[in-house]
């Protein structure tokens, strides 16, 4: 399924992260819904490593932010454009793209560089991307891309898709559902520098195992087989 863009005059910030919930009732499979805001005590000097303090702009997003032990590791970096190489170890963080409260972004011009969110759940688990936000430096009208990859296989799930964002429309949104249980690249440029992005909303959930899906499909025949035994003896 593709993203639907959704043009808002501006961006709901969501509760500050990293924050999960889970469904605790017994005997259920735990649903992590996430959401990244890019706010709170965050970000490092340096990076590529943990943040733990307040942000200022420019400063880097710690590498920490957004994981759940056990459930999803949640990495971010910086690429040149062309070739793909890696540019920096950590996007970077602002306050004020396009009136979105916080945003993270990468690169040092806007020309030559992508910026990527990895999402790669723990063995077992698949991570589903569902909405975000991009918003412009200084709301001046830009242009990107973005899409989304198979982390593992490097799969388009999700063709380039170009949008404009600034003056008009304010902030750009972005809601869908995508999954994978290699993990998903969230990748956007090559205006990665005045194009930041924010408000992430992604859940990871358990894979089923081989007997969940067979007993479900065993389920469907015998349903099936009702089904039919109920029109032949309306027919008799």
């Amino acid at each position: 399924m593709k993203f639907l863009p959704l043009v808002a005059s501006a961006c709901i910030a969501w509760a500050s992260l990293p924050a999960f919930a889970s469904s605790d009732v017994p005997g259920s499979t735990p649903v992590y819904d996430i959401e990244l805001d890019f706010s709170g005590d965050i970000c490092t000097p340096t990076a590529g490593v943990a943040g733990a303090a307040a942000c200022i702009n420019g400063y880097f997003i710690g590498q920490d932010y957004g994981d759940v032990d056990g459930v999803v590791d949640t990495a971010h970096r910086t690429r040149h454009f062309g070739d793909l190489s890696l540019a920096e170890g950590s996007l970077q963080f602002w306050n004020n793209y396009s009136g979105s409260d916080y945003a993270a972004w990468g690169g040092s011009n806007g020309t030559a560089y992508v910026a990527e969110m990895v999402f790669t759940p723990a063995a077992g688990n698949r991570v589903s991307l569902q909405s975000l936000s991009f918003g412009s430096y200084q709301g001046a009208e830009r242009t990107s891309t973005f899409m989304l990859l198979d982390a593992v296989t490097n799969q388009v799930l999700l063709s380039p898709t170009s949008f404009a964002v600034g003056a008009s429309p304010y902030v750009v949104n972005f809601a869908g559902s995508i999954s994978s249980a290699h993990g998903l690249v969230l990748r956007w440029g090559p205006d990665a520098y005045d194009v930041g992005l924010t408000n992430v909303q992604f859940s990871v959930a358990a894979v089923p195992e081989p007997e969940t899906w067979a007993m479900l499909v065993a389920g469907l025949a015998l349903m099936g087989t009702a089904a039919r035994r109920r029109r032949s003896r309306s027919q008799d």
